[in-house]
C-alpha cells in the first residue's frame, strides 16, 4: 500500500459506517467534502442538482471524494490495528469456499515465493472486476444487456463549481452512456 486506483466518490450512508469502524477522522483529513450531485443533459441545456441533505435522510448531509489509494490504505491499516492478520505483497493463488462442515481455505504466495495457507471463518472476494472466486468457480457470466467500457483521465486546473458545490460529482449523460467528473 498504497496502490493506485481511480478515485472514489463516497455516499453519505458510508459516513456512519466509517465512524463505527473508527476511520471517520482519517477519511475527513484526506477527503474533499461532497454535499450533493449535479446532472447535465447531453446538450448542456438542462442542469439539475440535488443536495444530500434534501434526500431521504437529512441526518447524512455530506460525503467525501477521496483518492482511492489513500482510502484503501486507511481501511487496511485500521483492519491491521484491530482485528486481522494482514499480509502485503502476497498474491492469492487459490480459494476453496468450503461448506457448513469445512471452513474455507486460502492459498497465497508472498514476494519471496513462500506459500501460506489460511482457514478463515469466511472469505470476502475484494478483487473488484477481477472477480477471483467467481472466475475460479466458472460462475461469472457476462450480461449481454450491459455492454460497457470505461476510461478515465486526470486534468490539472479544471474548473469546478463554487462554494459548497465545489466537491460535488458532476454527471453528464448522452444517448449511449454517461460520464462523471469527480473533483
Amino acid at each position: 500500500f498504497p496502490r493506485y486506483q481511480i478515485g472514489e466518490s463516497l455516499l453519505p450512508a458510508n459516513m456512519p459506517l466509517f465512524a463505527k469502524l473508527g476511520v471517520a477522522e482519517e477519511i475527513e483529513r484526506v477527503g474533499m467534502e461532497k454535499w450533493g450531485a449535479t446532472f447535465v443533459s447531453p446538450t448542456h441545456d438542462r442542469i439539475s442538482g440535488f443536495q444530500f441533505a434534501d434526500a431521504t435522510d437529512a441526518s447524512m448531509p455530506m460525503a467525501y471524494q477521496v483518492r482511492r489509494s489513500e482510502f484503501d490504505e486507511i481501511l487496511f491499516r485500521r483492519a491491521q490495528r484491530v482485528v486481522m492478520e494482514a499480509r502485503e505483497n502476497c498474491r492469492v493463488r487459490d480459494v476453496e469456499v468450503g461448506d457448513r462442515k469445512t471452513p474455507p481455505r486460502v492459498l497465497a504466495t508472498d514476494r519471496d515465493g513462500t506459500t501460506h495457507e489460511w482457514r478463515p471463518k469466511f472469505v470476502v472476494d475484494a478483487t473488484g472486476r477481477d472477480t477471483f472466486i467467481a472466475s475460479k468457480m466458472k460462475i461469472k457470466r457476462r450480461n449481454p444487456e450491459h455492454n460497457s467500457s470505461a476510461m478515465y483521465g486526470h486534468f490539472r486546473n479544471a474548473v469546478r463549481d463554487c462554494g459548497k458545490a465545489e466537491g460535488n460529482i458532476i454527471i453528464l449523460w448522452f444517448d449511449h452512456g454517461w460520464y462523471w467528473y469527480i473533483p
